[in-house]
């Protein structure tokens, strides 16, 4: 896969990567709306994964989160797995989303993520930037991965603030540097998939 590093594999061994990633399909109606009603801001797609749920987030992240995206001018949509109180106008409350259709929406611009292997291929195959929020397993070594190689920020949880992820977002959306790398990356990666 494009993003690891060389290392010794036995003759019989080959190592594969995002078979799983595939164009985006046609979202449906209401969430098509909502992406295409944020105008040229765009939307900002959160999701910790299938693993861990946002309701499972302490009372105090939830709250840092939500004061974050009221400060924001995007839309955001949330993949939370309960229900959430005082939610502002610019974010979108879903329990389940269709993940790879809605990367593939060019109007998301940012994807904030637990960087769970399937999600930063996900992520890469779709040319999106994105804001890593490391939990365990392998998430912390592929956020250092997609930081150091250019792909977004990564943040650990007990550095956040409001300020904290306010400027890392508004570093991603204005980098252009960024932009550029990503669709190299994309077309390394898609190039894998097209012989």
């Amino acid at each position: 896969f494009s993003m690891d590093k060389a290392l010794p594999l036995l003759p019989s061994q080959v190592e594969v990567g995002a078979m799983h990633c595939r164009p985006g399909k046609p979202l449906p109606q209401d969430l098509e709306s909502w992406i295409n009603g944020a105008g040229s801001a765009g939307v900002i797609y959160f999701s910790l994964g299938s693993v861990m749920d946002s309701k499972s987030l302490p009372l105090e992240y939830q709250q840092i989160f939500l004061q974050v995206f009221r400060r924001l001018p995007q839309r955001v949509i949330w993949k939370f797995e309960g229900e959430l109180k005082d939610v502002p106008d610019n974010v979108m409350i879903s329990k389940w989303l269709p993940q790879q259709d809605v990367l593939a929406h060019d109007n998301v611009k940012v994807f904030i993520t637990h960087c769970g292997l399937l999600s930063l291929q996900e992520t890469i195959y779709h040319a999106k930037p994105l804001l890593a929020l490391p939990l365990f397993s392998d998430q912390p070594k592929n956020a250092l991965r997609a930081r150091d190689s250019g792909l977004g920020h990564s943040l650990q949880w007990e550095e956040l603030t409001t300020e904290v992820i306010l400027d890392a977002l508004t570093d991603i959306l204005n980098n252009v540097t960024l932009v550029l790398l990503l669709n190299f990356s994309f077309v390394r990666f898609s190039n894998l998939f097209s012989a």
